[in-house]
């Protein structure tokens, strides 16, 4: 079968439970097809932790989109409250958005695709990655390979160390099959 990462929400492993969100789409995948097929007791397999977290900063600049966002509200819901910065998550629509726990210096900013031109995200992080090259600074980012693409000139001004940037999906090229 297809295998696919992703993040754990929440877990409680002595009460026996993990939390995971999905995004469901209407193109078929294997993910988002697990997800809609998905009972109580339904079997999946499981290894890890597999991702890369956020190492230890006063201020973050968090983004991506909904392949994101489970990430995104674990890092924020494991902040400790002195914590600062902004997390910019992109989505369709108003309905799309999932509150989660933050320290309450962290602004959290919602953009919503259908009002927006060509990579939303990617054109409201730019402008923000100059100011997060301090030494207590982490910028993380997560999303759509094109548009993470156009944020490579300003991630590369600041420390490698002091970023992390990843591709967790690809748009498929017209008149090829999703896989």
């Amino acid at each position: 079968g297809a295998m696919r990462y992703y993040t754990i929400r929440r877990i409680d492993a002595a009460a026996g439970w993990l939390e995971v969100d999905f995004v469901l789409h209407d193109a078929a995948g294997p993910g988002a097809d697990f997800a809609r097929r998905a009972v109580p007791g339904a079997i999946c397999g499981m290894s890890g932790p597999c991702g890369h977290g956020v190492p230890s900063a006063r201020r973050l600049l968090l983004g991506g989109d909904e392949t994101a966002l489970p990430a995104i509200a674990r890092i924020a819901e494991g902040l400790g409250a002195d914590v600062t910065g902004i997390a910019m998550i992109e989505v369709e629509g108003s309905e799309d958005v999932l509150p989660f726990d933050h320290p309450p210096g962290l602004a959290v900013s919602w953009i919503f695709r259908r009002d927006a031109g060509r990579h939303p995200l990617a054109a409201a992080l730019g402008p923000l990655l100059p100011g997060f090259g301090g030494a207590d600074d982490f910028v993380w980012i997560a999303g759509e390979f094109d548009q993470l693409q156009t944020l490579k000139p300003g991630l590369a001004a600041l420390p490698r160390a002091r970023q992390l940037c990843v591709p967790y999906w690809r748009r498929p090229e017209a008149g090829t099959p999703r896989s």
